[in-house]
């Protein structure tokens, strides 16, 4: 069983629910975009710890595989969704000030 990774994915599932729970405190632009990054960030994460959970226990033969490389699963998860998060916020913002000068 590859326990960081269900650990992680369950830290991600708490984070969603979370921020639901808080979506309606962020009034104004900026924290919107910003909680909306947060959220596609765990989204994201989430979706690859499950994807690399399926993957390890079921694709993935003990023998063939490395422990070190299974236990840091969740360290290139992260990576991956921090480059995908920052595209999006990056293109977000990007495509709201394009928005705001055409409207001017």
């Amino acid at each position: 069983m590859n326990t960081p990774t269900i650990v992680c994915s369950l830290f991600a599932l708490v984070s969603i629910v979370t921020l639901v729970a808080i979506r309606k405190l962020f009034v104004t632009q900026l924290p919107k975009k910003l909680w909306l990054a947060t959220f596609v960030f765990f989204a994201l994460y989430l979706f690859i710890q499950i994807t690399n959970y399926i993957r390890w226990e079921y694709f993935i033969s003990p023998e063939k595989s490395a422990d070190t490389a299974r236990n840091f699963a969740f360290v290139t998860g992260g990576v991956y969704a921090i480059i995908a998060t920052l595209f999006f916020l990056i293109i977000e913002i990007t495509y709201s000030k394009f928005k705001n000068l055409r409207s001017q």
